[in-house]
């Protein structure tokens, strides 16, 4: 192995490590809300676990805009055009907000309607609803952060979005907590936690 290929090793495990971390930081927070729910009914499990799957299945469809912008972005700060890359980051912002939007409205007006496809318990489908609507609002919130993580990857730094997701994703736990079970004051909403 000569010197430049152990130089492109370094800069791989530089951005793939840190990406790896975030990734498992958000299995983490599955499985302990999984766990969460899991101390509630089985129709809560069912409902959250359903809605959590057409949730990552909105997630995925926009997170091809970030692949995207990924690969655009990298090729112009790899041409030195970073105006270009500026460009193209805040274009990406404002599809990703314009999708995020679309398919929020869409999925809040609908949910109802994709628990009756899929499920014919009255409990599951009322819980589902119910957690899925909370959770396509918050869309709004997890597009920007999925696009912009794109963005500092593509521009070298996986570090930032690494600590980031250790912040939201402790505070997601906590608050998971809190929510779920009504502590600290708080009422217990179950699965709309």
């Amino acid at each position: 192995m000569t010197l430049k290929e152990k130089a492109i090793d370094k800069q791989i495990f530089k951005l793939a490590i840190p990406a790896i971390a975030e990734m498992l930081l958000h299995t983490l927070v599955w499985t302990v809300d999984t766990a969460m729910v899991g101390r509630l009914t089985p129709a809560d499990m069912s409902g959250v676990n359903l809605g959590a799957s057409i949730m990552f299945t909105m997630a995925h469809i926009i997170g091809a805009i970030g692949v995207g912008a990924t690969a655009l972005i990298a090729r112009n700060i790899g041409a030195k055009d970073i105006e270009r890359a500026e460009y193209i980051s805040g274009l990406s912002l404002s599809l990703g907000a314009i999708i995020a939007f679309i398919i929020g409205i869409l999925g809040i007006i609908s949910s109802k309607t994709i628990f009756l496809t899929i499920v014919k318990d009255q409990m599951v489908i009322d819980i589902g609803t119910q957690y899925t609507r909370i959770v396509f609002i918050g869309l709004f919130f997890l597009i920007p952060q999925m696009i912009t993580t794109s963005v500092l990857r593509a521009a070298g730094n996986a570090v930032v979005p690494m600590l980031a997701a250790l912040v939201a994703n402790t505070f997601n736990i906590v608050g998971d907590y809190v929510l779920i079970f009504g502590k600290f004051g708080f009422p217990a909403l179950g699965a709309k936690g």
